[in-house]
């Protein structure tokens, strides 16, 4: 064989050389090998490259062209092969992983919203009645105040005085409670809270009743203004409050 022959036999030996060396870099212990860029090319599933089976179809070593034949033969779990390398997740199903596992440590719900509601007996008196306004509070984690104005039509009620509620107060706690009108007498400002610091109450329970005296004929238009719910660190905690609808004949 004249050198240029050879010379050019030997170069075209190098690409089925590099070939073989990474399937043999990478052998599993079945004779199978897994390249390092298979698993990007196949989508995820891995391709093997197999050694030329040998006379009688058992594996072997051959020699010249075709001594490594590539299988496109995917990889299945519980199969018997042992798996050489984890499969690696994209940044984006990583990305979606993370988001399930932030979801899942979420809290399985939300705290119900407190509600502050004004009770009466009947929603309709005469003039000289005595109206008994009764504020209640519901829904509640964990409440160290509540402080609001309830609005009223003086021509139609007159107001006379506030008696603390047992709510606030239920655990033996110490309050201080006021409630008393503006000077326009539209309006009855009232404040209730429970002294010192640790954690308020949860529940449900009557915060305070307002009497009223009926002096005319109408509606007493009785509704809140100004009214917070504050919890044990004097935070505003969202609530709902609902007024009362009385009229007098």
């Amino acid at each position: 064989m004249s050198p240029l022959r050879a010379l050019a036999a030997a170069l075209a030996l190098i690409p089925l050389a590099a070939a073989l060396w990474t399937g043999l870099e990478n052998m599993t212990g079945d004779g199978s090998a897994f390249p390092r860029d298979a698993a990007r090319e196949s989508g995820g599933s891995p391709l093997f490259l197999r050694p030329a089976a040998g006379p009688g179809g058992a594996p072997g070593v051959a020699s010249g062209p075709g001594a490594v034949e590539v299988s496109l033969l995917r990889r299945h779990r519980g199969d018997g092969e042992k798996r050489s390398r984890p499969e690696r997740a994209g940044p984006r199903r990583a990305a979606e992983e993370r988001s399930r596992r932030r979801t899942s440590r979420r809290r399985p719900g939300l705290a119900p919203v407190p509600r502050v509601q004004m009770r009466v007996d009947t929603n309709e008196v005469s003039v000289g009645d005595t109206v008994l306004v009764k504020v209640w509070i519901s829904g509640v984690t964990d409440v160290g105040s509540v402080p609001f104005h309830v609005l009223f039509d003086p021509a139609v009620l007159r107001f006379e005085r506030g008696i603390e509620g047992p709510f606030l107060g239920g655990d033996g706690r110490q309050t201080v409670f006021a409630a008393a009108p503006t000077r326009d007498r539209t309006r009855v400002v009232v404040g209730l809270s429970r002294l010192g610091r640790g954690q308020g109450l949860r529940g449900s329970g009557e915060l305070c009743v307002l009497e009223f005296t009926a002096v005319g004929a109408g509606d007493a238009g009785l509704s809140f203004a100004r009214a917070r719910v504050r919890d044990s660190e004097n935070r505003i905690v969202p609530a709902t409050f609902d007024g009362a609808v009385i009229g007098v004949r």
